[in-house]
């Protein structure tokens, strides 16, 4: 069902779904049996008459846009590329657009999250970047480490910002207790 859902998030096309499960390369099944599992899952909906939350997001994209002056999305490093199809959709009509998120925080991938969205939409949409350039959180300790790790991270936008100003803790656990 994860692979699914994900492969829904994702926009993959019903004629790509038996190659997006080859590339999944997880154990849990032929790729026949997926899409078997698939094209049954999509008829047990119709004929139980239910959506799940991927089916309500593809009905709004054929919805009249929402009639709103403004519209804020949190948390967007997590969006699916349909939640930012949907998006994009509503944007049409709505006065102010204001789109947050921090890619270094994405964490939901493996369900089909875009951390680029964001940042594809700023450019579609022409819209106007700002980057938080003071860490509230993060001290010194810790943003260091945060930085190292980041340098080894794909799909990144690059970004100044600078640590809370007290030191900070680190502490080190070894799994090891021989």
């Amino acid at each position: 069902m994860d692979a699914l859902n994900q492969a829904t998030a994702m926009c993959i096309d019903e004629n790509e779904l038996g190659t997006f499960f080859e590339k999944l390369n997880q154990q849990i099944g032929s790729v026949k049996e997926f899409v078997s599992f698939c094209i049954m899952y999509k008829e047990y909906k119709r004929v139980i008459k239910k959506l799940d939350f991927n089916d309500m997001l593809i009905m709004a994209l054929t919805a009249p846009p929402l009639k709103v002056r403004a519209l804020f999305i949190d948390e967007a490093q997590d969006l699916s590329l349909l939640q930012w199809k949907v998006i994009k959709h509503w944007a049409q009509a709505i006065e102010y657009v204001c789109v947050c998120g921090d890619d270094d925080q994405s964490i939901y991938k493996f369900s089909g999250a875009t951390p680029t969205g964001m940042f594809d939409f700023q450019n579609s949409e022409n819209a106007k970047k700002v980057v938080l350039e003071q860490s509230h959180r993060l001290p010194k300790r810790v943003f260091n480490i945060a930085v190292e790790l980041q340098k080894s991270m794909g799909d990144r936008v690059e970004k100044e910002y600078q640590p809370r100003d007290e030191k900070g803790i680190v502490t080190y656990c070894n799994d090891d207790v021989s």
